[in-house]
């Protein structure tokens, strides 16, 4: 728990989680962190209640599963971060609604982004190379990729599934170059 704390300007390393926000945190910024190498997760924010926090301008690089993992909490902002080399994904919202990705450079994970079962979610002017799959979005309602570049993904560059109920999702002029099938 805690609300409105700023963590900044750190190198952190080899831990489970390097940044743990849990219960209800809310309001908090990460910035400017050089994030590596932990296990499973570079951030983590988890539960409902997890709202309203900005993560911007870090470097997230080999998570042994997750980069940034939004889990459960809604609204919160991940924008102009470098994130690569993790396991799974570089960017996860799973049940998160309302949730932001933003010109974020994701190279290197098994997906870029990946947006599971979640709602109002918005990833947007992210570039997204090298990638297993670029970016996945999964179930969930009135989700939006706009203006995303996905590049030489090994899979699909940007596939939208829709699994049990699902609408309005808009997927729109986003760039798609040699990416596989």
């Amino acid at each position: 728990d805690g609300d409105d704390n700023v963590v900044s300007n750190n190198t952190i390393r080899h831990f489970s989680e390097g940044v743990s926000m849990v219960n209800t945190s809310m309001s908090n910024l990460v910035v400017g962190n050089a994030i590596r190498d932990n296990n499973p997760y570079g951030i983590h924010i988890t539960s409902e209640g997890g709202d309203r926090n900005r993560i911007v301008s870090n470097v997230l690089e080999g998570a042994g599963y997750v980069g940034v993992f939004v889990e459960l909490g809604d609204h919160n902002v991940v924008t102009n971060n470098l994130v690569r080399g993790n396991s799974r994904a570089g960017i996860y919202f799973s049940y998160a609604d309302s949730n932001r990705a933003e010109t974020n450079v994701c190279k290197s994970n098994a997906v870029g982004i990946d947006v599971i079962i979640a709602e109002g979610s918005v990833v947007v002017r992210n570039y997204v190379d090298k990638n297993g799959a670029g970016i996945d979005v999964y179930g969930g309602h009135r989700n939006r990729g706009i203006g995303n570049r996905v590049d030489r993904s090994g899979a699909e560059g940007i596939i939208s599934v829709t699994v049990g109920p699902s609408s309005s999702n808009t997927i729109t002029r986003n760039h798609l170059s040699s990416n596989g099938t």
